[in-house]
């Protein structure tokens, strides 16, 4: 018993040696000053978001911004709590010089360790901020045309007409052709006989033309005959063009190759093909 009670005596003498006050002052400080560091992390970090969220409008579904917005929040908050870290550190006495120091080689490490994924990052980056394309475009991409179905940060997919997917990293993307920002062109050349007369040709197309109701959805301006663009050995070549919707004019020119033919033929009108003469000597 004597032991016990001079055992604790002599841990209460330590402690007293220890806390002073000076000590236990100083312990209070630097609990409040972290515990004020943590609440206003908590607090930036939410109005940080909020401000992003309205800077950027992410309540639409647009998938583009909401992309964006996710690198952009995600970016910040780790840079916040970075900084909140560092200042935790500090008012334990920690010395953060060989952390700062040993943040800039691992980040050097990194980026030369993986060049083609900060590459492909940094890239798809700045199509989503570009905005270069979005989903649902067709667009042309080291000669593979298709449909975009998904853009992330490494990668990019699109599919194309044959329903093949191609998934390209983002890195790899360096000319982009996008065939749905603006409307397209519809170009039909058909051939006529050296016979016939050009001029009633365009007429008879033109006049069918201002009168035909196209209900194709595509068509932005009615079709309109330019005249002969080329004269070739056994007949000419003469073009119609119309004006449709991004992307949507191989459907109308096929359409318009059979308009166009029956027109003409309706009005004896025939395109010329070429004829095998079989003689039979007697």
């Amino acid at each position: 018993m004597t032991y016990i009670l001079l055992s604790l005596d002599n841990t209460l003498k330590l402690v007293t040696q220890y806390f002073t006050n000076e000590k236990i002052n100083m312990v209070l400080r630097s609990t409040l000053y972290i515990l004020i560091i943590l609440i206003s992390t908590f607090i930036i970090l939410k109005l940080y978001k909020k401000f992003i969220t309205r800077a950027l409008r992410l309540n639409t579904q647009e998938k583009r911004k909401m992309t964006i917005g996710k690198v952009i929040i995600s970016i910040g908050r780790a840079a916040i709590w970075f900084v909140s870290i560092l200042l935790i550190l500090k008012v334990l006495k920690v010395d953060i010089t060989p952390i700062l120091a040993g943040a800039g080689i691992l980040g050097l490490a990194v980026g030369l360790g993986a060049q083609r994924l900060v590459s492909d990052f940094i890239n798809g980056f700045f199509i989503l901020f570009e905005d270069r394309f979005n989903v649902g475009e067709i667009v042309e991409i080291e000669s593979f045309t298709g449909e975009v179905m998904d853009i992330g940060l490494r990668t990019t997919t699109i599919k194309n007409w044959k329903g093949a997917l191609k998934i390209m990293s983002n890195g790899e993307i360096h000319s982009i052709i996008n065939h749905s920002r603006h409307n397209s062109i519809a170009i039909v050349d058909f051939k006529v006989s050296y016979e016939t007369d050009l001029g009633s040709v365009g007429a008879i197309l033109n006049d069918h033309f201002k009168n035909k109701k196209y209900t194709n959805g595509s068509l932005v301006d009615i079709p309109e005959y330019i005249g002969a663009i080329s004269f070739n050995d056994s007949e000419i070549t003469c073009r119609v063009v119309s004006t449709c919707r991004p992307f949507e004019h191989f459907q109308f020119e096929r359409d318009l190759r059979s308009d166009i033919k029956v027109v003409l033929e309706s009005n004896n009108i025939y395109m010329p093909y070429p004829h095998l003469v079989i003689k039979k000597e007697l």
